[in-house]
């Protein structure tokens, strides 16, 4: 039940945000991202089971199974945050506002010492945002 309340916030917390975007984007689990357009859209939830409805027909999708649900501009469900693989001695991480959290070897090494949190990875004179999600 909590997560149906928690879902019902989501979805009329980010409602106002439709309108900038087309694409309603919904990542499950496994990490398969599935898109339905926003434009006449109606999201319903019974029995453990959403269903999203426009002009193109409908996808259901189980509750459970659903890690994440975000507006995108790109049908595809890309947020425009890469996977960062690098080569590179030396990654600097710096937070959002611009303060320095470390130094290390590599984007894994990064990931294991960091909070989950956005971040930004300096290497090699290339920038990079990274989403760490432990």
């Amino acid at each position: 039940m909590r997560k149906l309340f928690l879902l019902w916030m989501l979805l009329t917390g980010l409602s106002a945000s439709a309108y900038d975007y087309p694409y309603l984007a919904f990542k499950t689990t496994d990490g398969t991202v599935q898109t339905v357009s926003v434009e006449s859209l109606k999201l319903t939830i019974a029995d453990g089971v959403l269903t999203a409805t426009n002009g193109d027909g409908s996808k259901t999708f189980t509750i459970s199974d659903l890690s994440k649900m975000y507006f995108s501009a790109d049908e595809s469900g890309v947020t425009g945050i890469k996977q960062v693989t690098t080569s590179a001695t030396e990654v600097k991480v710096y937070s959002l506002s611009g303060m320095q959290m470390g130094s290390y070897r590599s984007v894994a090494e990064a990931r294991t010492a960091l909070k989950s949190g956005l971040y930004v990875i300096v290497e090699e004179g290339k920038s990079y945002k990274m989403i760490n999600d432990k």
